[in-house]
Formats: structure tokens, sequence, C-alpha cells
């Protein structure tokens, strides 16, 4: 049975166009059939937004190698690679933490859209993505975020700001299926969050983390 750093040295041979390929194939799949059956004015400008939604899906990333890379970051396996695995799984790291970047910043404005009905105001109260994702996790369809714990995640001035601003927002509760995609969207930026800091230097030995770039460290 190969070991997690053989299959890992497998992977990085295969074509790595091939996984981008595939995912491109399912992301318009996907936007396809979720477009069906709705109501999108504008005709042209409908299509530009599908169009545009397809170029940004094919940038996702390709959760199965990120599993193995993140397999093998856990397993005893990392403290004995040599050298050049040990470069090649560094680098790899630092392709998935960019990767990461990208996706989060993606979700992030898929979020903003699908949450402005229930608080357009948030959006412009919180820029970051992973304090916007928690906000929308903790507050979800409540309306009065006196309720709320937001202390946890917010500073204490924000949560003032967001809550004073929340009582007088012009937003709806979003019906329950729209609710549920939302937060799904939230989690998933918080996973990626939670998967990125396993790819960081500090994750690695002090060793691998000194041969990744400054702008990583």
């Amino acid at each position: 049975m190969a070991t997690l750093a053989e299959q890992f040295l497998d992977d990085l041979e295969e074509d790595p166009e091939a996984g981008e390929e595939e995912v491109e194939g399912e992301g318009k799949d996907g936007d396809g059939k979720e477009e069906n059956g709705m109501d999108i004015e504008g005709g042209t400008e409908g299509k530009e937004g599908v169009e545009e939604e397809e170029e940004e899906d094919d940038g996702l990333i390709d959760e199965e190698r990120l599993g193995k890379v993140l397999e093998l970051i856990a397993s005893d396996t990392v403290d004995g690679l040599d050298s050049d695995t040990e470069r090649d799984l560094v680098m790899e790291c630092v392709k998935l933490a960019r990767q990461i970047d990208e996706e989060v910043y993606r979700l992030f404005e898929k979020l903003r859209n699908d949450y402005a009905p229930k608080f357009p105001e948030l959006e412009t109260l919180i820029f970051n993505p992973l304090d916007y994702a928690r906000v929308v996790s903790k507050v979800g369809n409540e309306t009065d975020l006196t309720k709320v714990d937001l202390a946890s995640v917010l500073p204490s001035a924000t949560v003032i700001t967001v809550t004073v601003t929340a009582s007088a927002t012009s937003g709806k509760p979003l019906h329950p299926d729209q609710l549920t995609g939302v937060v799904n969207v939230a989690d998933g930026i918080l996973l990626l969050d939670e998967a990125k800091k396993k790819v960081r230097p500090d994750a690695l030995t002090e060793k691998q983390s000194q041969l990744l770039p400054a702008a990583l460290v």
C-alpha cells in the first residue's frame, strides 16, 4: 500500500490541467442546474451574470488534493520526508493557501449578495470576510440582535454599531431554504480559513517553514 508521501508525489506527477478541467465542467453543469427555473430579468444581462459566475467557479479548489495534503501534514510521515518531497509539499501548500484566499473572497461576494435581502447594511459595516461570515452564522434570521452574542466575534464598538443599524434595517427575514444556503456558505468560508491555517508554515516543521516565501511566514 502506498504511503501518504508516495500518494502525494503521485498526485504531483499527474497532469495538473486534468483536475482543473474536471472542476470547470462540474461548475458549469452545477450552475446550469441552479439557473434552471429561476426568473432572470434583463435577458442579456442575465446571461452575462451566469457567465461571470461560471468564470469565478473556474478557480475552485481541488478538495481531494487539499484533503490529501492536510492528511499528510497531520501524519507522522511529514517529519521524515526527503528534502525534495519536503520542498514539493511546501510549494503545494503555498499554492493551496493562495487558492483558499481566492475562494474565500469568491464565497464572500456570494454571501453578501445572498444575505443582503435580510441585512443590506451589514456589508457597509463589516469588510472582513471571516467577520462577516461569523456574524451571519450568529444572526441568521434574528431581528433583535440584542439577543445575539456578537461580542464573541466582534469588537464591542462594532457590536453596538451593528446592533443599532439592525434595529432600523430595511431588510426582511429570509425564506428558510434561502437561510440554509446562506449559512452553508458562511460555514464554508470559516472551514476554508481553518484549512488555510493547517497549510501555513506553523503547521509544518521548522525546516519546512523556512522554505516558504516570506509573504506567507
